[in-house]
């Protein structure tokens, strides 16, 4: 059983008279805390938590701060009572836990609390009564949710609890009571602070890596609009009169002036280096801006955003509150009635298979029966589909639904497990150069890659395009027109990569065989210029996204899987993976779905697992492309490769057929009597 969180007392509210309005500032380094008069700006005292101190919230009773520990310290929240500066009794989580933000039912007597990818609901002195785990993955999936802020607006049947989750690039609406998700928002960056606004029924949130302003309407729980600021938001406040005081910037730092809903910047003003914090006083004339690059607190005239005074700070300055005169009601230690939140999805029995999830009317059927191992398949313009036969090393043509009975070319292949032909593509061009490129495994060992030119479905003048291959991988063509080839790692477990081999990585290079001039390793000596990406294992598939185009990989990696997304002399020893499969579930083709017959599915990436023979679909986050939303298992069958098909069906195959994924089509309605 989990250690049960400390309970505290709830203090009276004291009156407006002797609530005096502090500035609250936490420091990194020294584990203190200073308490500043927004009058005098000055040190009133310095409080030391003897701990370190991270961001801070400040509770519905206008003088308890929540302070958080920097993210990988957690355990446990210091609370402080900051117009006496009193330190009250931590409030404990989970070990191991890292709570990172807080944030506060309307009525004051609920807390919730963001634990890694969690919701805890607690009482308002934080006692915990359930949890909500945010997110949509196959089980053996673990991708990166990371809650970085809460925030509470009104819906029309309660409070809604809004979760930023920067991990995988969504806000979560939830009910406030049951815990139950209203929606996931896909926001496309990564969200890193909510910023309610309940006279407006909005909830903003800041977005660093889109540099937007992003406008939810609670009464929808829907995204409104989005502003582009120019640089990354770090914080913001707002105005008695609707007015977002944004700051954030790059080289510089900035203050925004957005105007309410989020819909104009109404000015711009330099302020500070590295602004990371602001405050606003109760009568909204005077705002506060921590720097973390001077380790000062600007204190700023909010009608002329002007400095008019520096404070000094001991440290760099990483969280800030302000205490406040008008309080809201004492809220009870729990809810006046606990409710009873949602139950988390019933695990699947040992050995059960996950349900297939199509859309509404879709359905999947066979489309060639009895093909031998198809480990890759590629759509020519003209609807043939070319497919690769692993174990044969044949390649053969389907056409107008029918296979073709002679074969498109036979190559001479391994016989070796994981070995044989396991790499097929056509040319960009292929209308006018009818080009196909195969990958396979020579008998003798090494990989290598052909090309082929198509005469009336039969392969002709086999020119060799890359060869001596240290292992077997995958080719596509990129939006550039370039080849990029995954060849598989040979080398003993645990050696450093060496960028003189080709093992482990992804090369680019024309669609002649040599190699582009830029390269990131071209001209540099001890280095192949065909690398692009090194530091892999064994990836089994390539995709390039439909609008980033950014290149997403499907990689085995020993005792795990993982989904990565590749980019320009990447080092993939030690860049995080967009998700990671564990137990591994031997990964093998993918595509993006471009087609229209499944609109749900559109700009989705689909990879297939040989080991589980599913068809996975995973969102991409829509507009960084660097993270994932979320994964699920949408049908049973397929081990070996997935394409989109010029029908606008998704293909996929297994070891004994390809087959389809297509919407029914309508009944045709019964003539009426005459």
């Amino acid at each position: 059983m989990p250690p049960k969180p400390s309970r505290v007392a709830a203090s009276p509210s004291p009156s407006a008279q002797t609530l005096v309005p502090l500035v609250a500032v936490s420091m990194a380094k020294d584990n203190r805390i200073a308490e500043i008069d927004p009058v005098s700006a000055r040190v009133v005292r310095t409080v030391d938590l003897s701990e370190p101190a991270g961001s801070m919230t400040l509770a519905p009773d206008g003088r308890t701060a929540w302070v958080f520990k920097p993210q990988g310290r957690g355990g446990s929240v210091a609370l402080l009572d900051v117009p006496s500066g009193a330190r009250r009794e931590d409030i404990q989580f989970r070990e191991g836990e890292s709570p990172l933000a807080v944030a506060f039912s309307t009525d004051a007597s609920r807390a919730y609390v963001a634990v890694g990818g969690t919701v805890v609901f607690a009482s308002s002195a934080g006692k915990e009564f359930g949890r909500i785990p945010l997110g949509q993955q196959t089980s053996d999936v673990s991708l990166p949710h990371r809650i970085t802020s809460l925030a509470v607006g009104a819906g029309p049947s309660g409070d809604v609890l809004y979760a930023a989750d920067a991990g995988t690039g969504t806000v979560w609406a939830l009910d406030g009571g049951s815990g139950a998700v209203l929606n996931a928002l896909d926001i496309g960056g990564g969200p890193t602070l909510l910023l309610p606004d309940p006279a407006r029924q909005r909830v903003y949130v800041l977005v660093g890596t889109l540099n937007q302003v992003v406008s939810i309407d609670t009464a929808t729980s829907r995204i409104a609009n989005r502003l582009d600021l120019g640089a990354p938001p770090s914080a913001g406040t707002i105005g008695n009169d609707g007015t977002l005081y944004v700051v954030g910037g790059d080289d510089t730092g900035a203050v925004w002036l957005v105007t309410p809903d989020a819909t104009s910047v109404r000015a711009q003003v330099p302020v500070g280096s590295k602004p990371a914090g602001i405050a606003l006083n109760p009568d909204g004339t005077v705002l506060f801006v921590s720097d973390a690059a001077t380790n000062a607190l600007d204190v700023i005239s909010a009608d002329t955003v002007q400095v008019m005074r520096t404070v000094a700070l001991a440290s760099q300055p990483v969280g800030m509150v302000m205490s406040r005169t008008s309080t809201m009601p004492a809220a009870s230690s729990t809810p006046s009635a606990t409710p009873t939140l949602v139950p988390s999805p019933t695990p699947l029995p040992q050995g059960a298979l996950p349900p297939d999830k199509l859309p509404a009317s879709a359905i999947a059927e066979p489309f060639v029966s009895g093909a031998a191992m198809p480990a890759a398949m590629s759509f020519a313009p003209d609807g043939r589909l070319f497919y690769a036969e692993q174990r044969t090393g044949t390649i053969r043509v389907v056409q107008d639904g029918a296979l073709l009975p002679d074969p498109f070319y036979q190559l001479l292949v391994a016989s070796q497990p994981d070995s044989g032909l396991f790499g097929l593509t056509l040319d960009p061009d292929f209308q006018r150069n009818h080009f196909v490129y195969a990958y396979y495994a020579a008998p003798s060992g090494p990989s290598e890659i052909v090309r082929l030119t198509d005469v009336d479905s039969k392969g002709t003048d086999l020119k060799p395009i890359l060869q001596d291959l240290p292992g077997a991988g995958a080719i596509q063509f990129g939006p550039d027109g370039k080849l990029y080839v995954s060849v598989a790692d040979d080398r003993p477990t645990g050696k450093a990569p060496d960028l003189m081999t080709l093992s482990g990585t992804i090369l680019r290079i024309n669609a002649d065989g040599t190699v582009p001039d830029d390269n990131p390793f071209v001209g540099q000596q001890g280095k192949q210029p065909a690398i692009w990406a090194y530091g892999l294992h064994h990836v089994a598939s390539l995709a390039f996204h439909p609008l980033g185009h950014q290149l997403l990989a499907a990689e085995s990696s020993g005792d795990h899987d993982a989904l990565q997304m590749i980019v320009r002399g990447g080092d993939y020893g030690t860049l995080q993976p967009l998700a990671v499969i564990k137990p591994p579930v031997r990964l093998t083709g993918s595509t993006f779905y471009l087609g229209n017959q499944l609109p749900d599915w559109t700009n989705d990436w689909f990879y297939c697992n040989a080991n589980l023979q599913q068809l996975r679909r995973v969102h991409v986050a829509s507009q960084t492309f660097d993270r994932i939303g979320f994964e699920e298992v949408v049908k049973q069958g397929c081990s070996s490769d997935v394409a989109t098909g010029p029908d606008g069906a998704l293909y996929y195959s297994d070891a004994q057929g390809i087959y389809r994924i297509r919407m029914r089509q309508p009944t045709a309605a019964t003539p009426a009597p005459g």
